[in-house]
């Protein structure tokens, strides 16, 4: 009776493992970008690259900011010799993308730095710290505005 119990114990976590790795298999393809609900944001992202009023993102200091508070440590960007980081996915032609429909690339940007969870680009770890705490309004929008004059190719 004790091996019959012992059997059925091992069959559980035998299918127990196998969903699991499917899940991750699910969730960690490298062909879309898995949006995860993030409520706090809405209506507080706008199109352009400001967050409210007056806080216009200057992209010269957005390069700045963007080495000094370590994205350039998971992120590389052709041009910036501190970036060249493969943990995250490299941020060339960023610019350009529209990796949620509907969401223009500002906005996708601004919630990827404040709430990093809301979409994690599949086959990268969800791994990256929120920086809602760590920068204030204008350094946020600063690497927006940086990370907009990020177009043309990107690296595979």
């Amino acid at each position: 009776m004790e091996r019959e119990g012992i059997i059925a114990l091992l069959v559980v976590v035998l299918l127990a493992g196998l969903l699991l790795i499917g899940l991750n298999w699910h969730y960690n393809r490298t062909d879309s970008v898995r949006p995860v609900a993030s409520p706090s944001l809405r209506g507080k992202v706008k199109g352009d690259v400001k967050v409210k009023g007056d806080v216009k993102g200057d992209a010269a200091r957005g390069r700045v900011r963007f080495v000094a508070v370590g994205c350039r440590d998971c992120h590389r960007v052709t041009g910036l010799a501190e970036a060249s980081g493969t943990l995250g996915p490299a941020l060339d032609g960023v610019a350009d993308l529209r990796r949620v429909p509907g969401l223009p690339a500002a906005d996708y940007l601004r919630q990827s730095i404040l709430q990093p969870q809301a979409f994690v680009v599949s086959g990268y770890l969800n791994a990256m710290p929120g920086f809602a705490d760590k920068m204030s309004p204008q350094e946020v929008e600063d690497v927006v505005a940086f990370l907009m004059t990020l177009s043309g190719a990107r690296h595979k």
